[in-house]
């Protein structure tokens, strides 16, 4: 059985499956964006 990663929610502190959050990522010149792959770079 494959491990799951957990993650936690930084707004409530609740912990659950890294896939069930959505990442969003502040790059070097201050734009946000939402990375649905988890995988984009700061």
């Amino acid at each position: 059985m494959k491990k799951i990663p957990q993650r936690t929610c930084m707004g409530c502190n609740v912990k659950k499956d890294k896939r069930d959050f959505i990442r969003i990522v502040k790059n070097k010149d201050g734009e946000i964006h939402i990375d649905k792959t988890g995988k984009m770079r700061r």
